[in-house]
């Protein structure tokens, strides 16, 4: 299994990230972006201002 979580960009997110690297995640794009990986069963939801993903290994 892997699994990850992210915010996703909001006003607070980008001051808190100010002078750093910030690159979020596109919730959209993730299930492909697994799947092209190997992974399969892939899950992502969002809720409030985070997203979370899973898949189980190919």
């Amino acid at each position: 299994m892997f699994a990850g979580s992210d915010s996703l960009p909001t006003p607070r997110f980008r001051l808190l990230h100010i002078a750093d690297v910030m690159v979020p995640l596109d919730p959209a794009t993730v299930p492909a972006r697994l799947e092209r990986a190997g992974f399969t069963d892939v899950r992502v939801s969002t809720k409030d201002n985070r997203v979370r993903f899973r898949a189980a290994a190919g």
